[in-house]
């Protein structure tokens, strides 16, 4: 066994992401002003159990507010436990978190991602966009009628934020020009999302 197979067999991608949310958790300061809410690795794990992945050859992952990226972790720790001959051959992540000062746990959770990958025999490939999902929708003059980036998403999995959208805001404007008059965030990321998805892909969310 190589050292980093050792690794991955004594910490999994998941055990590590959480171990880096129960270490931060309680320093963040803007933890109430951020509406962060993050998964626990039981909660993720059932989560990402909830999706079905054999018959993804290529897989889109899609986490809208990734946090320390405990649920993308989830999702890749599952389908590297798969059987090799039914779990997708590629792994494409696209997360988002505007909290700046997470970004440096989400990239290392991506690297870490990308070794666990190659030892099972997975392309992995990521995007993190360090920016709030709503609102880089809005200024991409997204208008749920097309994909930011040029594809759908085959798995989307979140535990969107509940704050208020404030109404009258370009945001809800925009939100309502495109048939989702929502005025909290939990219900805009999940209605943007669910137009992003590709056919027959799937969904899981925490919702209050």
């Amino acid at each position: 066994m190589t050292a980093l197979e050792q690794t991955v067999s004594e910490i999994s991608l998941l055990k590590h992401a959480d171990l880096v949310r129960t270490t931060i958790k309680n320093s963040l300061k803007n933890q109430k002003q951020m509406e962060q809410y993050f998964t626990s690795a039981p909660i993720a794990r059932f989560m990402a159990s909830m999706m079905s992945y054999s018959k993804t050859k290529h897989m889109r992952l899609l986490d809208p507010g990734a946090g320390v990226g405990s649920l993308a972790s989830a999702c890749i720790d599952y389908v590297c436990m798969m059987d090799s001959k039914s779990r997708p051959t590629s792994i494409e992540l696209v997360a988002y978190e505007k909290d700046e000062s997470l970004m440096a746990h989400l990239l290392d959770m991506v690297k870490y991602a990308r070794r666990q990958c190659v030892m099972y025999g997975i392309q992995f490939s990521y995007h993190i966009q360090d920016s709030d999902f709503i609102e880089e929708c809005r200024l991409n003059e997204f208008t749920l009628r097309q994909n930011p980036h040029d594809a759908k998403f085959t798995h989307v999995i979140m535990n969107p934020p509940y704050g208020k959208i404030r109404s009258g805001s370009d945001t809800h404007k925009m939100l309502c020009a495109s048939g989702y008059p929502a005025t909290n965030q939990y219900v805009a990321f999940i209605g943007v999302a669910m137009r992003m998805l590709a056919p027959a892909g799937q969904m899981v969310f925490i919702s209050p």
